[in-house]
């Protein structure tokens, strides 16, 4: 099995940025999956020391608020560079893989099923170690509008920050099950009550 446990069930709940991830992981919270935010993972790892040592001396003194670095600091830099985002990525992904895949260990002896919700995992090279792939698909001009609206950025830096990202044709390649957020909230909601469904009956199959 791709999570290494017969009986864990791990899940890849992706998509590009803005496409509505955190709304089908909200709701398989309430239906009572596990979720671990990688986003969550990746700001606990810009917190580390080791981490932020090595951005400070790659950027500067500039990224920082005080002794923490600044996201918005250091996502204007790194967006506006591919050789800067590069270097970014360089440094924070690897320990972010690390600090993923403890936290999966912690849980794998207390759930069966453990989702995690991230744009990046297929950038991390991580697809192959799952055993489900969910893709939340929206096309480009959604993605740009929410972002804007979420984050508080220019259109521009929007299409940046998706521009960065796998192409949406090909994060669809690898998916088992799509939903389709382009529309309302009870379309996008609908399709996740089909995911848990199939999860939870995916889970038995195996335990069997």
């Amino acid at each position: 099995m791709c999570s290494g446990d017969e009986y864990i069930l791990l899940v890849a709940l992706t998509g590009g940025a803005g496409s509505g991830k955190s709304t089908v992981a909200n709701f398989l919270r309430k239906h009572g999956i596990t979720v671990i935010d990688l986003d969550k993972v990746g700001h606990e790892t810009l917190e580390l020391e080791a981490v932020k040592k090595k951005l400070v001396n790659i950027f500067g003194e500039k990224i920082l608020n005080g002794d923490q670095i600044d996201r918005g600091k250091l996502r204007n830099i790194v967006f506006n560079s591919q050789k800067a985002l590069k270097k970014l990525n360089e440094v924070v992904h690897p320990e972010m893989i690390k600090l993923l895949w403890r936290k999966i260990e912690e849980l794998k002896d207390k759930k069966d099923i453990i989702v995690v919700d991230g744009a990046l995992i297929p950038e991390l090279g991580l697809i192959e170690r799952f055993d489900f792939v969910v893709v939340v698909d929206v096309p480009k001009d959604i993605q740009i509008e929410r972002l804007v609206k979420r984050n508080n950025i220019s259109s521009s830096l929007a299409l940046k920050i998706i521009d960065s990202q796998m192409e949406r044709e090909e994060k669809l390649k690898v998916a088992d099950y799509i939903i389709d957020a382009s529309k309302n909230m009870d379309h996008t909601l609908k399709q996740a009550g089909r995911l848990v469904e199939i999860l939870n009956n995916y889970q038995l199959r195996r335990g069997e």
